[in-house]
């Protein structure tokens, strides 16, 4: 009798460490993919993309995510640099990251979202955000 009590008082203590920092989130997601720009010099082009902005519930922005599948479309192997280069509405640098993917077979696709495949700002320049430019050069 002794070892359930304790059992069950062991998994509502447990329940009640675990949910303790749950808070609910009011946070809205609005898919602006429009606003992405590839330049890509023929060598891949988009499979899939999304920009999303997220925002708390009084509408303040609070950050930018965008993420992008590409297909290799220069007939090789290749191996790119990726410069993701979010821009404000007078054309101005607010950041810039630059991932690189090495061996991109002929023809490959990339099937899955990755953590390669995807750059978030967020602080005060996510709201200053217009559109986003993915310029891609290759490494030779």
């Amino acid at each position: 009798m002794e070892k359930h009590i304790l059992a069950l008082l062991g998994v509502v203590m447990l329940a009640s460490l675990l949910l303790s920092g749950c808070q609910s989130q009011s946070a809205v997601v609005n898919d602006q993919s429009s606003k992405i720009q590839l330049d890509a010099h023929g060598l891949v082009k988009f499979v899939n993309s999304s920009l999303l902005q997220t925002t708390d519930k009084s509408k303040n922005v609070v950050s930018e995510k965008v993420s992008w599948m590409f297909e290799n479309i220069a007939g090789r192997t290749i191996s790119i640099k990726i410069d993701i280069q979010f821009m404000d509405v007078a054309n101005h640098l607010l950041y810039n990251e630059s991932k690189f993917l090495y061996y991109m077979n002929a023809g490959y696709k990339e099937q899955t979202f990755t953590p390669a495949n995807y750059v978030t700002l967020s602080g005060v320049n996510a709201a200053k955000v217009d559109h986003v430019v993915i310029e891609v050069t290759e490494i030779k």
